[in-house]
């Protein structure tokens, strides 16, 4: 709405300031709904026996390594499509493919209210089915479509939108997974610690990186489908880290102190 209402000198100047103004009473209200959360029932009980880790972070990777790794292996296509499909999508419509700045980022919310309707019902099918089909049918998706969703999203407005809503629900898929699974497959006394490092590492390492590492690619391959090729083969390597490391945990209690062995 903001792009479309104001010409482009406008936005420069200071239109690009409203969404942040926007989002500003929400970072107040999520700061203080955080200042009033208590800590987990797990955690707590911890406490009352005083077990907490002194020094999880090294203990996380000492003691839980296969699981960081395991975490880290498959968060990197977590990581990645979730920048691509959500930041990175409007400077490639407009930049790479030649879409105005208005259909770009109207393609983009419409990803992400797919991606909205979409989690919901993946996460419940997480419950039902388990965190490793999920995450399996999730890596397979990205391996098998996000060339076609980029070649989609070259071939007109109503294909970019397809595409992009194609790369929206498959995200939504493992990320669904993803975030309880990393809950459980750590032990209570090391969980946050051992989560935090997998996670965070792939999404630094690769999620941060991606939107640069996607333009550099079609310029260094001189084709918009650069970037698909680099999601579908992080996606290969995260369904081998699933299929031959992840061990299923939907079942596992959040009160449990000992870790996952093969």
């Amino acid at each position: 709405m903001i792009t479309s209402s104001l010409d482009e000198a406008a936005l420069n100047s200071w239109g690009w300031r409203i969404p942040f103004l926007l989002a500003g009473p929400l970072g107040l209200i999520g700061l203080y709904l955080r200042s009033r959360i208590d800590d987990t029932p797990v955690f707590r009980a911890m406490e009352k026996r005083d077990a907490v880790q002194e020094a999880p972070l090294r203990e996380a990777w000492k003691r839980c390594r296969r699981q960081v790794l395991t975490l880290f292996g498959y968060s990197i296509t977590n990581a990645v499509g979730y920048y691509l499909m959500s930041s990175y999508l409007i400077a490639y419509m407009s930049e790479e493919v030649g879409y105005t700045k208005a259909q770009a980022m109207l393609t983009s919310v419409l990803a992400m209210l797919a991606y909205s309707a979409a989690c919901p019902l993946m996460a419940a099918a997480a419950d039902r089915y388990g965190r490793k089909p999920m995450l399996l049918v999730a890596c397979g998706g990205f391996a098998v479509a996000t060339l076609p969703a980029f070649w989609l999203i070259g071939t007109g407005l109503a294909g970019a939108m397809a595409g992009a809503m194609v790369l929206a629900v498959l995200v939504s898929v493992i990320g669904t997974a993803n975030v309880p699974a990393m809950v459980e497959m750590f032990p209570g006394q090391l969980r946050a610690s051992g989560s935090a490092i997998g996670y965070t590492a792939a999404y630094v390492l690769f999620g941060g990186t991606a939107p640069f590492v996607a333009t550099g690619l079609v310029s260094l391959a001189g084709t918009p489908l650069a970037p698909g090729f680099y999601l579908m083969g992080l996606a290969a390597v995260s369904a081998l880290v699933v299929l031959f490391s992840f061990r299923e945990t939907v079942h596992l209690p959040l009160t449990r102190t000992t870790v996952l062995e093969r």
